[in-house]
């Protein structure tokens, strides 16, 4: 992406803008000309050199696009970001075009180039800026109806983007690479060798990435380098699978944030037995990551399963882990065996054996231990059905540690698709964590970006269990984003107690309501050790209720829940009401509703309360047989009696029309998001018409 301020006088200027025009001009004639081309011929031959496509395909787009944005803060001076930009954007695509023969070579391309200007104000400070913004995209397959395939691919893109809450990104991102494939069909096939394919692929990914908002800048220019191989071998019962990738990851605004990762996956699933019925499965990871981070992981799991009989079954697993880096090496082992038994049609009974073994650089945990469980189903009155669970559970726990704080390493969570504005985040899996030791790393688009609390997501404690929530105004943090946490939680260090657990459920379903209740209680004694407070008995108590169904189209449920929980240091109850409608018949258009509504009363160790409200409301149709049209709103509010208050909010709607050739576009969103004392208020406006040649 090139970019230039305003300056009528500059020779630079006059010179870029005069390329862009004939770029442009360029583009336009290959697109104006390409019917005649398509309307005389689908096929030249030139000199015995033949040249065809399937089809080609010009489109201009024009573009308008308006941000503003308002932060305010009570003891602390308001700012004001607004920003307008016009777009010109052309763009050519071919599909299959070939040379000679189709069965040879085919060929998908695209270019284009955009033109933008675009003016900024930030705080009375006014900038003037314009430039230009190239894509294409070109793929080659060769041999495409044969056994063996090549398939070369290259593709360019610039993009200017305006997010939530005035964060504003330019992104440039560059793929090329090479793909060779074998299938089935191929010539291993008569060498005794069947139902093999396998490919190889090779690409280099480079992305820059440039994010300015809300007093954050995150940036980022990297070049990936990938192989990645893949094979399948099947046969007449079972199928074998590898995967191999290799990636190597540099920053050139970071340096020491490089890294190599390699990551294989052997995957084997075997039917056998009297009538194909039991089930073998291996599945197998090793990554090895160097450089920032440097870590090693091995884990494998098998797992076994046997039909005996109809009514009788069992089923063996064992997994195993390995966790390796600078600090140490972390090795786990679990076992565990279940056989379960069906009487009468309608009683089931199991029985479960675990053993487990955790070496960790501080010492070992071990546990062991088993328990029966039993349900019941039957059908009662003319419509209901009945569901009756129990199990009890006894294991032995063992921690002969040297500190009293064991590390989690890269435990996997994510935003929501629905981030930045309905995210309500993710609890961890350990209790008890230091929050000063968590460390958030987003993975995406395979690269390493930290993230800092307060300014990408904020801590939140919910009893034991630490919830991380992503805050809107982030810069680096984008929707569906994987990422990796990295934490320390308290453990008692030398113990040696038991762990009793008893569950009960019950549930009675007519179709329509469904009423279900539950206890589980929790109980942990010390057979020999020191206990320093942190064992904990504990009782939780739940109970629903359910009721949905269909009324003139509609759909409609409803949900209300309530849990209670009560330990040796801790008290808490929740009561979550929940509403959803769906009704395609609305004037046209389908109105979909939404709401949660979920209220936290702490009465241990001290008092506490927090209370979150979601609301989401969408309308979706066609307005006078054209306009498809899409209207939404939004809110989530979340209070808390010993953290900031946050609300969440944003309204809006999408028009879109098709006249022929001509498609028309254009959004209004809004945008606001409190916390504590900032108010952040951002409005955004485009505009887009694109005619199709």
């Amino acid at each position: 992406m090139n970019t230039g301020g305003y300056s009528p006088t500059g020779s630079g200027h006059a010179a870029r803008a005069v390329i862009d025009r004939i770029a442009l001009l360029a583009l336009l004639f290959a697109g104006l000309a390409h019917p005649l081309l398509a309307r005389a011929r689908a096929r030249i031959d030139i000199h015995d050199v033949r040249l065809g496509w399937s089809g080609l395909e010009t489109s201009l787009e024009l573009g308008f696009e308006q941000d503003r944005q308002t932060t305010s803060q009570k003891n602390g001076p308001d700012s004001q970001y607004d920003s307008d930009r016009f777009l010109e954007r052309l763009h050519l695509r071919g599909r299959r075009l070939y040379v000679f023969d189709p069965r040879l070579m085919t060929m998908n391309l695209s270019a284009g180039i955009g033109l933008f200007q675009e003016k900024n104000n930030f705080a009375g400070q006014r900038a003037h800026q314009d430039g230009r913004l190239y894509d294409y995209a070109v793929d080659s397959t060769f041999f495409a109806e044969k056994p063996y395939s090549l398939v070369l691919y290259a593709s360019h893109a610039e993009d200017r983007v305006s997010r939530n809450f005035g964060t504003r990104t330019e992104i440039k991102s560059d793929n090329r690479g090479a793909r060779l494939s074998l299938d089935e069909q191929s010539f291993l096939k008569d060498k005794g060798f069947p139902f093999f394919r396998t490919s190889l692929e090779v690409s280099q990914l480079k992305v820059k990435e440039d994010s300015t908002g809300n007093g954050q800048d995150f940036h980022r220019d990297e070049k990936h380098d990938l192989l990645q191989y893949q094979a399948h071998k099947g046969f007449l019962t079972a199928d074998l699978a590898l995967r191999y990738r290799h990636e190597d990851v540099r920053d050139s605004l970071r340096q020491d944030h490089g890294f190599t990762n390699q990551s294989a996956n052997l995957n084997y699933g075997l039917d056998f037995g009297p009538t194909l019925n039991w089930r073998l499965s291996s599945n197998n990871t090793y990554i090895r990551r160097s450089g920032m981070n440097d870590n090693e992981i091995l884990t494998a799991n098998q797992n076994l399963l046997i039909h005996h009989n109809v009514d009788l079954q069992s089923d063996y697993h064992y997994h195993f882990s390995r966790f390796n880096s600078n600090a140490g090496t972390t090795t786990a082992h679990n076992a565990r065996v279940g056989v379960s038994r069906r009487f009468y049609n309608q009683l089931t009974a199991n029985l479960n054996a675990q053993s487990n073994l955790i070496k960790l650089p501080e010492g070992t945990i071990k546990s062991y231990g088993g328990g029966p469980g039993f349900s019941y189903r039957r059908h009662v009155f003319s419509s209901a059905r009945l569901r009756l669970r129990a199990g009890w559970d006894y294991l032995i726990n063992d921690h002969n540690l040297d500190s009293s704080t064991v590390r989690a390493h890269n435990e996997s969570h994510g935003t929501g698709a629905d981030f930045p504005v309905g995210d309500t985040g993710f609890l961890l899996d350990n209790p008890l964590v230091e929050v000063g030791s968590i460390v958030i790393i987003d993975r995406r688009d395979g690269g390493q970006l930290e993230t800092t609390e307060g300014l990408d997501y904020e801590v939140i404690a919910e009893g034991d269990y630490t919830r991380i929530r992503p805050l809107p105004t982030s810069a680096v943090l984008r929707p569906n984003d994987p990422l990796e946490v990295s934490y320390s939680y308290r453990v008692e260090p030398s113990i040696r107690y038991a762990n009793t657990r008893l569950d009960a459920s019950g549930a009675l379903d007519f179709g329509w309501l469904l009423f279900s209740v539950a206890h589980t209680a929790n109980n942990q004694h010390i057979l020999s050790g020191t206990d320093n407070g942190l064992l904990r008995d504990r009782t939780t108590d739940t109970a629903s209720v359910r009721v949905h169904g269909a009324w003139r189209r509609m759909q409609l449920s409803a949900d209300a829940g309530y849990r209670k929980e009560k330990s040796t240091d801790q008290d808490y109850s929740v009561r979550r009401l929940s509403q959803s409608l769906s009704y395609p018949g609305f004037h046209g258009f389908t109105l979909i509703a939404s709401s949660v509504e979920s209220f936290v009363r702490y009465t241990q160790p001290r008092p506490r309360n927090s209370e979150t409200y979601a609301a989401n409301i969408e309308l979706d149709g066609v307005v006078h047989r054209v306009w498809r049209t899409r209207v939404y709103a939004g809110v989530l509010v979340f209070n808390d009696s010993e953290i900031d208050n946050q609300t969440t909010a944003r309204a809006g709607f999408d028009i879109r029309r098709r006249i022929g050739k001509l498609t028309l576009h254009g959004s209004l969103a809004w945008n606001e998001f409190d916390r504590g004392t900032t108010n952040t208020t951002d409005r955004r406006i485009d505009v887009h018409a694109v005619r199709r040649f």
